[in-house]
């Protein structure tokens, strides 16, 4: 049996937030009442299905859902795509590069409340579309240190390999 990238529990368990964690404790509270132990019976892997809070495609929402959990790789924002009904990488997105709460190279899916600046593009996104314009709360970093992208790349191999 080949299991599947996601899980159609996904589905069921997704919804529009105002706002996510941004704290570990605030995550664990959002995830008991998320229950995604009650849909995880649906996956092929259960164990993996998880509580999200994250960024829509559009970078205009913020979305909770359970689903797989993953690593994102390349300093990107995590995102949910309704359509291909995961959790990925935000390819429009470059949180390494935030002077606040910057993300590394590598980091895993549930850990996107550490990096609140990814919330806060879909704050920018509503202003701009309401208003024509956006005031960046997290602007972004134009050089990254040798010694930071060292650590980020020793932390990204790490985490590449623990979460696969």
């Amino acid at each position: 049996m080949i299991a599947r990238a996601s899980c159609l529990g996904s589905l069921e368990t997704v919804g529009i937030v105002n706002d996510c964690p941004v704290s570990e404790e605030e995550w664990r509270k959002a995830a008991v009442m998320k229950n995604c132990s009650a849909y995880a019976s649906q996956c092929d892997k259960p164990d993996r299905f998880v509580y999200h809070c994250v960024i829509n495609t559009f970078l205009n929402e913020t979305l909770e859902v359970c689903a797989y959990g993953k690593t994102i790789h390349l300093g990107h924002c995590t995102e949910y795509s309704q359509s291909g009904n995961r959790i990925q990488e935000s390819f429009r997105t470059n949180c390494s590069r935030f002077t606040q709460n910057p993300c590394p190279i590598g980091y895993h899916s549930t850990e996107a409340y550490k990096y609140p600046g990814c919330y806060d593009l879909t704050k920018q996104k509503k202003t701009q579309a309401t208003t024509g314009t956006t005031q960046p709360s997290h602007k972004a970093s134009t050089t990254v240190s040798n010694k930071n992208m060292s650590s980020h790349l020793e932390r990204y191999i790490f985490t590449g390999l623990w979460y696969k």
